[in-house]
C-alpha cells in the first residue's frame, strides 16, 4: 500500500506525486510525474550515544534512484551545474520530510 503525504514548499520537486511504501527494514519514497518515476530508500537505524546510553532513531538513506525524475526536470527547468546541487540536496530534503511525516502519523 502506497500512503500519500503532502508537499512543503520546494521549487524543482512542486508537482510531483510521492508517496511512502515499505518493503521489507526498508521505507522506500516513491516520486512519480506522467510516465517518469524515481525513489529514495531509507533504513531505520537505531544509534547509541557514545557518553550517555541515550538511543536515537534515525532514517539512513540507503540508496536512491532519480534518474528519470531529474531527465523530466531538466528537460523542465534546462540545468546548469549548480542547478543539480540545489535538486540533489532538494531531493535529500524533501524525500526525509515525506518520510518523517509518514512516519509520525503510523
Amino acid at each position: 500500500m502506497c500512503i500519500m503525504v503532502l508537499k512543503g514548499v520546494i521549487m524543482y520537486l512542486k508537482g510531483l506525486l510521492s508517496c511512502v511504501i515499505r518493503d521489507n527494514d526498508d521505507y522506500v519514497v516513491k516520486y512519480g510525474i506522467k510516465e517518469r518515476r524515481g525513489e529514495c530508500r531509507y533504513r531505520l537505524m537505531e544509534m547509541r550515544g557514545k557518553n550517555k546510553p541515550i538511543i536515537q532513531k534515525v532514517f539512513v538513506m540507503v540508496g536512491s534512484d532519480m534518474t528519470e525524475i531529474i531527465d523530466y526536470l531538466n528537460g523542465q527547468f534546462n540545468f546548469d551545474e549548480g542547478d543539480y546541487d540545489r535538486l540533489s540536496m532538494e531531493i535529500r530534503e524533501d524525500s526525509l520530510r515525506v518520510l518523517e511525516d509518514y512516519y509520525s502519523r503510523i
